[in-house]
Order: C-alpha cells, then sequence, then structure tokens
C-alpha cells in the first residue's frame, strides 16, 4: 500500500505542473483583432495561421493515440508477462517479446496476435489490436495489411501506398477501402477507390499465380464483392474465375478459402478441374472436405457447419458467443478463477476478497475475476498489475470495467442470465484516483452521476467536473460549458450565466478540445458583444457553421459589420478549407 501511494502522490506535482504553462492551443493575440471590421488581407494571415495550427493539433492528436498504444504494449513487455502463456509456448512468446522490445514490429504485430485470438494465454482483444495498431503506426507493412479497420487512416497512408506500389495487393485492397469509405484521415474519394481496387485485383491474380494462398482468397473476395448486388447474372467467365481462385487458395492451405460457402456446393464436382493457374500440384492426399481442412486451419464458421469442435485455445470465436460463460471458457489456457453461482454466492465471494482491505486495494492486488466475463479476464489482469505499479491510465481501464454492461459483469447463467452492476465500485475506484489528483478520473467520476431520474447528480458531476477542469482536464471544462449553455434562469442571470459558459468553452478551446471550439459557435443572444470575436476564433478552428455566421453578418452589414459582400464569400471559402484542412 505504501508504494502505491506514493506513486500517485506524484500526481499532485504533475497537476500542478499542468496549470503553470500556456494552455496547448491558446490564441492570446486573437482577442485583440476587430471582428467587425477585418480586412481580407489581415483575415488571410490569420486563416494561414489557422491551418498551420489545425496540423499542429492533428499531430498532437495522432501522437496521443500513439501515446496510449505504447503505454498499453509496455504493460505486456516485462518478463512476468511470459507466465501469462501456456508452459510450451512461454520460450516462444519470449522471444517475441524481446525482439518486439527492441524495436521489431513484425514481433509486436504477432505476439499481438496471440493475445487478440487468446492464443496459448487468455484472450484481450483490445491489447492485441492495440500491438498491431502501433507497429503499424511504426512502418510494420504486415501491421497495416492485418485486416484490422482502424479509426484513423491518415498516419497510414504513405505506409500502405508505398506498399502498394512495391506491389502488394493487400495495401492497394486496404486503401481502397478506406478512400471509399472515407474513413478519418483520408478524404472519400470514389474514383481512387476504384483504380486502387483494381490494382489490387491485378496484383492478388499474379500472387495467387505464384503460390499466394491469401492473395488467391483476396482474388475471389474483390471478384465477388463486384457482382454480390447485382441483378445481372455472374458472366460465366467470372464464375469460372472465383472458383479457381477458391480451389488455388484451398489447395494452398488458406482457410478463408477452404471455408467459403461457394466452395461447399461445387468442390466435389470441381475441385481444380478448371485448371487452376497456379504453378504447383494439388495437395490432397485424400478425400477430407473442405471445411474439414478449413476447419483444422482454424475457420469458425467451417467447424460449425460440421459440427466439429474449433482447435485448442480457440478463444477468440468462442467467446464472442458472450451468453456462454463455460464455453468461453472451456478454450482458455491455465487454472482458471472461480465462477460466482448466483447472487449470494457473488456476495460472499466479493466479502471475502475485500475483508479488511479498502476496495482498491482489493481489487488492485487480487482482482476480482469472479465479476467478469471470461473474455475479459486477460484485460482485467493486465490493468489490475498495471495499476498496482502506478499506472493511472491502467487504474481508469480498471474501474470501468466494474461497471455492467452488454458482454461485461458476471452473467448468472448459462442463457439469458442478469448482469451484475459495479457502478458504485466503479465510482469508488475514481474517486480514489481523482483524490489523487488523477484529472481524468475526476471527470469520468462527474460522468458517472449523469443519467436520469435519481441517477442524475449534478451537484456531484459539476463539482468533479470543475475539480478536473482546474487541473486542466479540457473534456471536463467543455462539459460545463455545455452545462452552463443548458441552464435555466432569470433575465437578470442569463448574461452572468453566458459569460460563465464562454469561459469553460474557451478554456477548453485552448486545452485542445474541439467540442470546446465548437461550443464557442453562435449568435450568443444573451451577450452580443462577444459573439463576434467568439465565432472568429471558432471559424479559425475549423468549426464551418462559424464562418457562416460571420459571412451573413458582413453580407448584411448589421450589428456594426462592415457590409462587404465579397469579403463575405472569403470568409466561406476558407470555412470550408479550415473544415476539410
Amino acid at each position: 500500500m505504501i508504494r502505491i501511494g506514493l506513486v500517485f502522490l506524484f500526481l499532485f506535482v504533475a497537476a500542478a505542473k499542468a496549470q503553470e504553462a500556456l494552455p496547448i492551443n491558446a490564441w492570446p493575440g486573437l482577442d485583440h483583432v476587430e471582428a467587425r471590421n477585418l480586412r481580407p488581407a489581415e483575415f488571410e494571415k490569420l486563416v494561414d495561421k489557422a491551418r498551420l495550427r489545425i496540423n499542429l493539433r492533428r499531430g498532437r492528436q495522432i501522437q496521443t493515440e500513439i501515446d496510449a498504444l505504447e503505454k498499453m504494449q509496455a504493460q505486456v513487455l516485462m518478463p512476468a508477462a511470459d507466465t501469462a502463456f501456456i508452459p510450451e509456448l512461454r520460450a516462444h512468446v519470449k522471444e517475441y517479446r524481446i525482439a518486439c522490445s527492441q524495436g521489431d514490429t513484425q514481433a509486436c504485430t504477432e505476439l499481438g496476435l496471440f493475445y487478440f485470438y487468446g492464443a496459448g494465454v487468455w484472450i484481450d482483444k483490445e491489447l492485441g489490436k492495440a500491438m498491431v495498431e502501433l507497429s503499424c503506426h511504426r512502418g510494420g507493412l504486415a501491421a497495416c495489411e492485418s485486416g484490422f479497420r482502424f479509426e484513423d487512416y491518415g498516419p497510414h497512408e504513405p505506409i500502405l501506398t508505398r506498399g502498394c506500389m512495391n506491389g502488394s495487393a493487400q495495401s492497394c485492397y486496404t486503401l481502397a477501402y478506406a478512400y471509399g469509405n472515407g474513413r478519418v484521415g483520408l478524404a472519400k474519394d470514389t474514383n481512387l477507390a476504384s483504380t486502387l481496387n483494381d490494382m489490387a485485383l491485378d496484383l492478388a491474380r499474379v500472387g495467387c499465380r505464384k503460390g499466394n494462398g491469401q492473395n488467391c482468397f483476396l482474388q475471389y473476395n474483390i471478384l465477388e464483392s463486384r457482382y454480390r448486388y447485382q441483378k445481372d447474372p455472374i458472366p460465366e467467365a467470372v464464375k469460372q474465375e472465383l472458383v479457381q481462385a477458391l480451389n488455388a487458395g484451398c489447395a494452398l492451405r488458406n482457410p478463408n478459402s477452404c471455408g467459403a460457402k461457394e466452395v461447399k456446393t461445387q468442390f466435389n464436382s470441381m475441385k481444380l478441374e478448371l485448371g487452376t493457374p497456379i504453378p504447383h500440384e494439388p495437395i490432397f492426399d485424400d478425400p477430407m472436405h473442405p471445411d474439414d481442412l478449413a476447419c483444422t486451419l482454424g475457420h469458425q464458421s467451417a467447424c460449425r457447419s460440421r459440427h466439429q469442435p474449433l482447435p485448442r485455445y480457440s478463444a477468440f470465436y468462442n467467446c464472442n458467443d458472450i451468453y456462454n460463460l463455460h464455453l468461453c471458457r472451456s478454450y482458455m489456457p491455465g487454472q482458471l478463477p472461480d465462477l460466482a453461482d448466483g447472487r449470494d454466492d457473488l456476495e460472499r465471494m466479493q466479502s471475502e476478497n475485500r475483508e479488511g482491505r479498502a476496495l482498491f486495494e482489493a481489487a488492485t492486488q487480487s482482482p476480482e475475476y469472479f465479476m467478469f466475463h471470461p473474455k475479459d479476464y486477460g484485460k482485467l489482469r493486465r490493468v489490475s498489475r498495471s495499476c498496482v505499479l502506478g499506472q493511472a491510465y491502467a487504474c481508469r481501464n480498471l474501474a470501468e470495467m466494474y461497471e455492467g454492461g452488454f458482454g461485461t459483469g458476471l452473467w448468472l447463467s448459462d442463457d439469458y442470465g442478469d448482469i451484475v452492476s459495479g457502478l458504485q465500485e466503479k465510482r469508488s475506484l475514481l474517486l480514489h484516483l481523482c483524490d489523487a489528483g488523477d484529472a481524468l478520473a475526476c471527470h469520468e467520476f462527474g460522468y458517472s452521476h449523469t443519467g436520469r431520474g435519481d441517477e442524475d447528480r449534478p451537484d456531484l458531476y459539476m463539482r468533479a467536473w470543475q475539480r478536473a477542469c482546474d487541473m486542466g482536464a479540457g473534456h471536463s471544462c467543455q462539459r460545463l460549458a455545455f452545462e452552463y449553455g443548458l441552464e435555466q434562469s432569470s433575465d437578470e442571470d442569463e448574461l452572468l450565466n453566458e459569460q460563465v459558459r464562454i469561459r469553460y468553452a474557451k478554456r477548453a478551446c485552448d486545452l485542445d478540445v474541439f467540442d470546446g471550439c465548437r461550443e464557442l459557435n453562435g449568435y450568443g443572444n444573451a451577450d452580443p458583444t462577444q459573439y463576434p470575436q467568439l465565432n472568429l476564433r471558432a471559424c479559425l478552428e475549423g468549426v464551418g457553421a462559424s464562418c457562416e455566421i460571420l459571412a451573413q453578418e458582413y453580407r448584411a452589414g448589421s450589428d456594426g459589420f462592415r457590409k462587404d459582400r465579397a469579403f463575405a464569400k472569403l470568409i466561406l471559402k476558407a470555412g470550408i478549407s479550415l473544415t476539410q484542412h
């Protein structure tokens, strides 16, 4: 307990230092600009500076994401993490761990996949995906091509483009998906997506002919998707290519090819009889059904279609059925913690685990697995261990895990069981962290008291957000601004409320929270003297609606604004460019 207390004492020092420096996104000189009488040359200089600031903000956001991924990966790069694996894998995993800690992105990707699929270790999907995405950030092409759907493709676009130009069908295909759907970081471009898709198909055909089973399935997947929703019949030549690609992929032991439904009805009569264009002899030495082969290669739907169990430790597939705890547990390695058999048993286990100890100490030093679904065991072990070492980020993760939700918490039966909510435990842990000086924990503690009816406690969440905002948590400042905007008050208090709202919104914007900048948008009827300046700031931060408000005022020439239609068009044009920047 002394070690934990000393570690969290440092949070107070960090919180105090955070308030000494000027907020990272502050723009103090803008307050002295006359928003009602801007000149084109002056405005264009501001827009140039705004573009630079938005680029810097974008860079900070990406770096923040990378920092979070690095913290998560570091939690399993310590030697103690090897013991979580089954004995026969530990030496193998140790090699990956050491190589990963030395910067080998391929090793990090492989290690991440162990955790994501629960291969010889308690499954931890969040960690597995984080390790793969971090490897992609660091330039690992295999990680970028892994098939995971990332939230932001902007940082990965140069890596995938280089892979595509160097002949990787999967890179071209991933880029086609990102541009075709307009994923975060890339503007939607259907023409470019179509070109990339054609390149991916051509490269997949070449790769398949050279004996790459994954490319064979990609060839099939691209072709099949083109005709999936068409009412017209598929041309005979395309049908033949689809079957050839699947047969070739299955011959090369690609599980997706073997497990594809189209193969099931055509395989026996058409197996490699259409002249599959690969330079290898078929490697089928027995009349094994393609689904049997796919099952041995780990394909979930193939195993189920043949009523066969999945290979050992296929936790990823079996834990998807959240209503069946015992199925999930049966594919998890090692000695498993006990499950509570009903609410009475749960209360007994809680009492025994927490007896004589504060909840924070009990939850971190002896994790309460009996309150969680088996699919969460890996994450629970990881975050509780890291929390003991003083990582506030992990402690907040642990607190979040306690609140009951879909697939979280204890299910009291195998079927449609009850979920035990740990909301009070979550609040208790967050309050402990908040009192230790963790601003983000204060924010989350406040948020845990929002809701309906008796669950809505503004007396608690407003105080928590105020505390967090004072410590530099911009999201809390933004929430305060939002709440003051909803406040119902008498006419004499309306102006005061608006001034308080603006103060919190400006602080949130200065602290790099875009939603705080968005709170500055509007006509601000309660305080019309400020809204020109506020909308100028919001416009330059990339809030398009604020640019439209300024343009409207200059177009009309009312409320002290210079009437200038040409300048209004310039503002609208700048607003579009800043919003898309």
